[in-house]
C-alpha cells in the first residue's frame, strides 16, 4: 500500500460520515437522543460482514492444509480483528447520548455516564474531532463527532448554561 494512503482513506471516510449528519436530535419520549449516523453504523456493519466472510473462508481452508502453523496464526489474527470489528459495530448500534430535564446521559455497550445540567463545568462541541463535556466533580463525557443531533446538543448546552459554568463552543457550523 502507498505510505499515507490509510490516512487519506480515513479522512475521506470521516468526511463522508460527517456529511450525512443531521443537526437535530430525535425525540424519544420527553428526551432528545443523539446516536451515531446511519452512514457510520452502516459502514461498520458492512466491514463486519466482510470480515465475517473472510474469517469463514480462512476457517474453511484449515482442513485442506492440516498442520500448517502459519494458517492457524492467520486465522487467529483474523479472528481477533473480527472480534474488534463486531464489538465496535455493536457499540455503534447501542451508543446513545440522551438530553433530558436532568442532564446529559451517555450510554454505550459497557457503561452509562451522566452530567447534570447544574453541575456542567465545561464543554467542547465536536465539529471535526470528538468533543468533551465535564462537570464539577470531574465526570467526563466524550461526545463523538459522528453523532446525529449535535446542533441540538449545542442549543441545550447554551440553554442550560449555569452561572459558574464556562461553555466553550468549538464548532461554528455543526450543520456543515
Amino acid at each position: 500500500m502507498i505510505p499515507g494512503a490509510e490516512a487519506v482513506i480515513s479522512h475521506l471516510w470521516q468526511a463522508w460520515i460527517r456529511a450525512g449528519r443531521k443537526p437535530d436530535a430525535a425525540w424519544q419520549g420527553n428526551a432528545r437522543v443523539l446516536r451515531p449516523t446511519a452512514r457510520y453504523r452502516g459502514s461498520l456493519a458492512t466491514v463486519s460482514v466482510l470480515l465475517t466472510m473472510l474469517l469463514a473462508w480462512l476457517v474453511s481452508l484449515i482442513p485442506e492444509f492440516p498442520g500448517q502453523l502459519p494458517l492457524f496464526v492467520l486465522v487467529a489474527a483474523a479472528g481477533f480483528v473480527w472480534l474488534l470489528a463486531v464489538g465496535g459495530t455493536v457499540n455503534a448500534f447501542r451508543e446513545r447520548v440522551v438530553l433530558d430535564a436532568s442532564g446529559i446521559t451517555q450510554r454505550s455497550m459497557f457503561r452509562t455516564r451522566q452530567v447534570r445540567w447544574e453541575d456542567l463545568a465545561w464543554s467542547g462541541i465536536p465539529a471535526e474531532q470528538d468533543g468533551m463535556i465535564l462537570d464539577d466533580t470531574g465526570q467526563r463525557l466524550r461526545i463523538g463527532a459522528n453523532l446525529d443531533g449535535l446542533g441540538t446538543l449545542q442549543d441545550e448546552l447554551k440553554r442550560h448554561e449555569a452561572t459558574n459554568a464556562v461553555i466553550q463552543l468549538l464548532a461554528d457550523d455543526i450543520e456543515g
